[in-house]
This record gives C-alpha cells, structure tokens and sequence, in this order.
C-alpha cells in the first residue's frame, strides 16, 4: 500500500507550445514549487526552465512564428488578472507587454501575427465589465482595439498574411458569435451575424483567408469540425460525429488538424491530412483526456498534455508522419505503477426523468463485513464534465477501501447542448434530484455501506456538496465543500464585472429573483444539517469570493454545527501552489477517515 505523499507526488501541467519547426516544446509546469515555463527538445533529453516566477503562476505560452520568442501569460497568486510578457525562447529575462494589475489580458490559441510583431488578446483594460479584442506591438507596445461593441471578446486566429484577425463574442456558454477584424481597411465583420445561436470555436483560416474552420453545434447537438465559406455563408461539416468535437487543431499550412473526440467523458484523439484524405485514430494514449494539443507549422508533429486514469499528466510527441509517439516528461515522481492504479467503470444511474452518466472507482479487494464507505464526488463548472483522469484523493482513497462515484449531472458537458442547457436558471433544482439518485445508487450497490457516505466537490461541486448537507441531510457522514457558493443572491452579486451580464442566464437575476434563489441556496437550510463540515477556501479567490465561505462557516457555528475551515491567504480559485495543495487534500482524506471509519 502506498502511502499519502506519494499519490501526490506529481508533476502538474498547465499549457503547451510547439516549435514552429516541432523541435522543441515549450510547457508550464509546477516542478519547482510554482506553475513556470520550460522548454525541452521534441524528442526528449534535458528540460530547461525559462522563468523562475515566485509570486505570479504563468498560465500560457506561445512560440513566435520563426520559433524565437516565446509569449506568455502569468497571473499573481490565483488573482486571474494575467499580465503578459515576452522572451527569448533560448532564454533570457521575460519583458513585460502589459502593466495593468488591475485589468487581465487573455491569450487564445493563435496569438502570434504571421508577422512575428504582433499579438492578439482580449482585454477589460478600458472597461473592467468588458473584454475587447486587442492586438500589441510586441515592440513599442502600442495596443489598439477592435471591438466595435462592448461585450466579452476572445482573440482565435490569423490569416496565413496577417490581415485579418478572427475572434469571437461570448455571448454564454452555449453562444458565441464569430468576428473578424481587417487590419488593412480597419473593418469588423460580423461572419455570423443572423445564423442561428450555436456555440463556435474558430481554428484557423483557409489558405486564402475565404473560409474559417471552426467548432461549431449549429444546427446540431453536438459540437463538429466545420468549414464556413466566408463568401456565401454556407457551412460544410468536415467531421460530424454523435459525440462532441472537444478540441482541435491546424497546422499553419492548414494541411493536418488534430482533433479530439469526447466519447462518453474519453477522449479519443484523430489526425486528419487535408491534402490526402487519410485520417488516422491515435491508438497510444491510455483512457483519459487530452488537455491540450498544439500543431506544428509545417504540420509534421504535435504536441499533447494527455491525463490519463491511471498516471497524471504528461506531455507527448506524436509525429503525424510516421504515426510514432514519444513521451518526453516524466510526472510520476511517487513511483505509483499505473498496475497500482484504478480504472473507473463508466456507468449510468437513473435519475426522475433521465439516465445520469457517472465514473465509479471501486477498491480491487473484497468488501469488509458491511461494505466499503462512499464518497459522491461533484465536479465544478457545472458546465464542464467528469473525465478519466488522474485523481491522487480518488485514487488514495480507493487504495484506502473507499467508493468513489463522480457523476456528470444535467448541466454537464460533452452530452449535448440540450443536457448542458438543463442547469441553466435551476442551481439547487432539478440537480438536487441527481444527486438523491446518486445517492440511491450507492446504497443500491451490494459493497457499500449505506451508512458511511460522504460528497464532496469544488467551486460549483462545493455547492452541490453544502447543497446535500443541508437539503439532504438524512445521508451524510460528512461533506466538504472547496470554494463553494453557499448564497445564490450574494454569489450573482460579487462575481467578477465581465460575469454579470451572464448571471441571469446561469443563476438568476439576484434583484428580482431573490426569494427563489435563497429558496435553493444551501445557506438557507443551515438548521438541518447534521453531519460535520470541511471548508476550504482560497482568500484571493476572484469567482467565489472569500465571503460566501465565510458566511456559510459562521451560521454553522451558530447553529451548534461541527465545521473545519481552512483558508489559504495566496490562493484564489483553487489551489496551485504544491505545498497549499498537499496540505489542502491532505486534511480532507483525514476528515473523510475520521467521519467515514
């Protein structure tokens, strides 16, 4: 049996860049303590770091067109205002692009100009409610704007001449608009402008710059690989599959896109050559979740962030030539063999008016007198999904004879946008349904022990799990809740500026909808809970803010309630620092085995 340190004893990657030519890859990675920068050759040997960051966390990192340079994008302390800089890829000091510490500037995809002199960002520097799309003068610094209405911009990518620039318009989570700005006659077309709302991700330019290669679920469930005609309007699908597009990828050239296909929460990852027509299925990676990909120029290599079930992330080279993969890092530093991993099984649990997909983890030996403890794990977003991927507290607690389920509750992703739509305006609804089903599912499961069950979650899985405390109290042996939202009404009020407009379509209108939302906010039903509480929170938090713990911990003292509070003065929207991270789980796999043993 292995012990607590060593499931933890990893290397965490954020991002990753490829050499224009594939020789080299550039990533960020928390080796040293704190997320930096580093680069290392394409097929391996000695990884060399390039910023030594103490107080900020780089983000992202992006090659120049000729390889030279090398742009980033660091925050400070989990603030999520990302200021930028430049440096030379072969090392040297960062230069600061940006000084604004009150505004971020946001890096999409592509956000070097052909050129090599200009990036692309989107920036709330002019109005902290709003996000332009922006390109900069890596040399002068000169910034100039291209929004011609206020609203959250995101930069995507150049035209093979650098003339035009492609960004969208994020007008929610399930509808962006596409819109391409002409450096030449300083014109903003709006390429989507009465088309039907879809969400749309834009790849990258055809040759000529007469059509767009996006993501797209227009006209669809599902997210595809399509090209629109820029000319005529028309929209011609490239891949359709029953299964969303999650993620992909164009060499400059346009003649290889990498694309990732999210089949039931697995990512299988595809290589498609333009030219040929060929298509090749990367079958090397293990079940898991390609976290990022990027292309070479020439579009001989990429690059891949995969995480996997059983091992935690690692960067690899896959050349899309001769199909050979490499992996070059080595993040497993507690020599855990993924043989001592647990793979979870993908399962479904039926819920009042639907099947709800779930990850179960379950301990290899046999069950003791009475059955295993269980935890009900919730992820965050709730727009985002539960994949397979390496979990050290799931995978130490299965070590430690503990059931895990992870469920993607209605409002998930990767099901289709009619199943994300479902939690939109009913946090603490329909939801809470799910998780009495999940909750039914476990007790139904002949190895569980109906009386030691625990959940758990962060940011939106904080409030699910303060959600079944309080308004399912008959259940719990314990709950623990990471940066959750504890009050609907103050949660909608003290969000970020550029989140606002959003708010009433995620949650509700805080004004007028009050009474319904504190009808569904855990903070309401302090007075039933009965099992003890973990909180944790990070003090610089700017989504849910330090307030919504704070509030939450003191009506339960009030109440008579048990609850451990643990706050961490440099963190904002979970935990990145290693020392802060250990300790943070550390204390929860405690509280779970005191309350669940």
């Amino acid at each position: 049996m292995h012990d607590f340190d060593q499931y933890f004893a990893t290397r965490r990657y954020m991002d990753l860049a490829i050499r224009p030519d594939g020789g080299e890859v550039a990533y960020v990675t928390d080796v040293t303590g704190n997320f930096n920068a580093w680069r290392q050759g394409g097929s391996g040997g000695y990884a060399r770091q390039l910023t030594t960051f103490l107080d900020r966390a780089v983000r992202r990192v992006a090659y120049s067109p000729d390889g030279s340079r090398i742009l980033l994008a660091a925050d400070r302390n989990g603030d999520e205002r990302e200021q930028l800089y430049v440096m030379p890829a072969a090392g040297g000091p960062p230069r600061p692009l940006t000084s604004r510490e009150d505004a971020r500037y946001l890096l999409g995809d592509d956000p070097w100009a052909p050129d090599g002199r200009t990036v692309a960002c989107a920036s709330n520097a002019e109005d902290e409610a709003n996000f332009d799309l922006v390109t900069i003068d890596v040399e002068t610094r000169a910034t100039r704007r291209w929004s011609k209405e206020p609203h959250f911009h995101a930069a995507c990518c150049w035209s093979a001449n650098g003339r035009r620039l492609c960004g969208v318009i994020l007008r929610s989570n399930i509808h962006q608009d596409v819109v391409i700005a002409d450096r030449e006659t300083g014109e903003i077309l709006d390429a989507t402008r009465g088309r039907p709302e879809a969400r749309r991700l834009p790849l990258g330019f055809s040759s000529d710059a007469s059509a767009l290669y996006l993501l797209t679920d227009e006209g669809r469930e599902f997210m595809g690989l399509a090209r629109l005609d820029l000319n005529d309007g028309r929209l011609e699908w490239v891949k359709a599959p029953d299964w969303d597009v999650d993620l992909a990828r164009m060499s400059r050239d346009g003649r290889r896109i990498a694309y990732v296909v999210n089949e039931d929460a697995v990512h299988r990852l595809h290589v498609l050559d333009r030219n040929s027509g060929v298509e090749r299925r990367i079958t090397q990676l293990p079940m898991g979740e390609c976290r990022a990909v990027a292309v070479s120029s020439d579009g001989s290599r990429a690059a891949i962030l995969h995480d996997a079930a059983v091992r935690p992330p690692e960067v690899l080279v896959y050349d899309l030539g001769r199909g050979g993969m490499e992996q070059i890092t080595h993040g497993m530093i507690g020599a855990i063999p993924p043989s001592d991993m647990v793979e979870p099984e993908i399962t479904r649990f039926a819920s009042f008016d639907r099947k709800i997909p779930a990850l179960l983890y379950r301990p290899r030996e046999a069950p003791p007198e009475g059955g295993f403890p269980a935890l009900l794990h919730v992820h965050g977003g709730p727009e985002a999904q539960e994949r397979p991927i390496y979990r050290p507290l799931f995978q130490y607690l299965v070590s430690r004879g503990f059931v895990v389920l992870a469920p993607n509750i209605r409002g998930s992703t990767g099901y289709g946008k009619s199943y994300q739509r479902l939690i939109h305006r009913d946090f603490g609804g329909a939801d809470l349904r799910d998780f009495e089903a999940a909750v039914r599912f476990l007790r139904a499961l002949p190895y569980v022990d109906s009386k030691r069950l625990a959940v758990a979650g962060g940011s939106y899985g904080g409030f699910a799990a303060l959600s079944c405390a309080t308004r399912l109290p008959d259940h719990w042996a314990a709950a623990v809740d990471i940066c959750g939202t504890s009050n609907l009404v103050t949660f909608a009020k003290s969000v970020p500026p550029s989140w606002r407009r959003f708010m009433r379509e995620w949650v509700g209108d805080p004004d007028a909808e009050r009474e319904e939302l504190l009808r569904r906010s855990p903070i309401t039903y302090v007075d039933q809970l009965r099992c003890p509480v973990l909180v944790i929170q990070g003090a610089r938090d700017p989504r849910v803010v330090r307030a919504e713990s704070d509030q939450m911990v003191e009506r339960i003292r009030a109440a008579g309630g048990v609850v451990d509070y643990l706050v961490f003065d440099d963190e904002g929207h979970g935990l990145l620092k290693v020392p802060n991270q250990i300790r943070a789980f550390r204390a929860i796999a405690e509280f779970l085995e005191r309350h669940l043993r």
